[in-house]
């Protein structure tokens, strides 16, 4: 079972100054762009994707950013669990045909923030992630937020990232810094590069507190 996500809600923290900089930093990237969606994902499991679009968004949202925040992870959500929230309607319904993307909105506690769960698993989710379906419900989401933050699976585990990096306006790469192997961030970057993602940097997650440096560089 996945853990629980951990929020960082002192900006004073360490780790809150390093979300603040990695929010200013998409701003700098992104300057050629309008960043109206953003995918959050990483080379294989368990290295911090969640945990950095929960907060990146949150981060967003608290400087007055109207931000939705989608779980596309239809394997292993975790959102609905850390918002504490019911996951037997979202987004793979809307995907389906069922319902509206405004009924599927739930509230999060914070005025500017609100989440988008990922729903009942389906064989046929894959496939309708590159459907016009898809394309028409992302323009929706990004005429009504100013931000739509992504979390999907890990790049190398299925397609679903890849799929959703080739429609969004950006993507970050996680990686848990000290235990992927470089090859398999590189044969990441490759899957992502050959959908013509926009690949705007990597986040270095779980950093030594006692190392020098930045959480976040352009790639």
């Amino acid at each position: 079972m996945s853990k629980m996500l951990t929020f960082f809600t002192d900006t004073r923290s360490q780790m809150g100054e390093a979300l603040r900089k990695l929010r200013i930093n998409l701003n700098f990237v992104s300057v050629d762009i309008t960043l109206s969606s953003l995918l959050v994902t990483s080379s294989i499991p368990s290295e911090g994707k969640s945990t950095i679009a929960t907060n990146l968004a949150v981060a967003y949202a608290n400087v007055g950013k109207k931000i939705l925040l989608v779980d596309a992870n239809f394997r292993e959500p975790i959102l609905h669990k850390a918002f504490v929230k019911d996951n037997r309607y979202g987004f793979s319904n809307l995907l389906l045909g069922d319902g509206t993307l405004q009924e599927a909105l739930l509230p999060t506690g914070n005025d500017n923030l609100m989440l988008l769960t990922a729903g009942p698993e389906s064989p046929d989710l894959s496939d309708l992630l590159g459907s016009g379906r898809m394309k028409d419900l992302l323009q929706e989401m990004e005429s009504d937020f100013d931000i739509v933050i992504f979390d999907s699976s890990a790049v190398l585990v299925s397609s679903d990232a890849q799929i959703l990096s080739s429609m969004v306006a950006g993507t970050l790469l996680v990686t848990d810094y000290g235990r992927v192997e470089r090859d398999k961030i590189k044969e990441a970057v490759g899957y992502l590069r050959n959908v013509s993602s926009n690949l705007l940097g990597v986040v270095l997650n779980k950093v030594p507190s006692n190392r020098e440096g930045y959480y976040y560089f352009p790639y």
